[in-house]
C-alpha cells in the first residue's frame, strides 16, 4: 500500500537554496530519485512473490512428508518421533507467521501529497530551482523511510527461508527413525 506524504519538504539544506543551481542537474537528480523510489516499490513486489513461493513450498513439503509419516505410524511410536513431528510443525507455524507478517500491507510513503494546497505551497509558488529541490528532498527522505520498511520485511523472509531447511532436515531424520 502506498500512502502520500509531504515528508519534511523544508529540510533542504539552506546553502542549496541560496546558491545558483543548474536546472538540468536538478532535473537529472529528480529523475534518479524517481527511478530509485520505483526500484524500491518493485523490490517490495518481488519480495511479496518470494514470500508467496516460500509459503507454497513449505506447505507442500510439510503436507506431503507429514502425511507420509503419519500414514506409516504404528502403535507404540516413540515420544522422540512425536517430538520431532511437533517440532517441524511449530517451525512451520513460525514460518507462516513470518511470511504472513511480510505479506501484510505496508504504508510506503511518497515524496509529496497529491493535494492542490500542498502542490501550490511547495511547488507552484516557488522558483523552478526551489521546486525541484523540494521534490528531490522529499524523494530522499521517503526513499530512506521506505528502505527501512523494506529491510524489516527482508529480514523476516531471510529468517523464514532458514526455517524451511530446518523443517526438511527434521522430517528427513524422522523418516530414518525406527517406528
Amino acid at each position: 500500500m502506498i500512502t502520500q506524504s509531504q515528508g519534511d519538504v523544508n529540510s533542504i539544506p539552506p546553502e542549496k537554496l541560496d546558491s545558483q543551481l543548474d536546472k538540468e542537474s536538478l532535473r537529472i537528480a529528480l529523475h534518479e530519485m524517481r527511478a530509485l523510489l520505483q526500484q524500491r516499490f518493485e523490490a517490495a513486489d518481488a519480495l511479496d512473490r518470494k514470500a508467496d513461493a516460500l509459503l507454497g513450498t513449505a506447505s507442500l513439503v510439510l503436507t506431503l512428508v507429514s502425511t507420509l509419516q503419519l500414514a506409516l505410524l504404528g502403535p507404540g511410536t516413540s515420544w522422540l518421533y512425536w517430538l520431532g513431528l511437533v517440532s517441524a510443525f511449530v517451525l512451520y507455524l513460525a514460518l507462516i507467521a513470518l511470511v504472513s507478517s511480510t505479506l501484510m500491507p505496508e504504508s510506503y510513503t511518497t515524496p509529496i501529497q497529491a493535494r492542490w494546497e500542498v502542490l501550490d505551497e511547495y511547488l507552484f509558488q516557488r522558483r523552478e530551482e526551489d521546486a525541484l529541490l523540494t521534490l528531490i528532498s522529499g524523494y530522499v527522505e521517503q526513499i530512506t523511510a521506505n528502505r527501512q520498511i523494506l529491510e524489516r520485511r527482508v529480514a523476516r523472509i531471510r529468517i523464514a527461508w532458514r526455517l524451511l531447511p530446518a523443517i526438511v532436515v527434521i522430517l528427513f531424520l524422522l523418516s530414518l527413525m525406527p517406528r
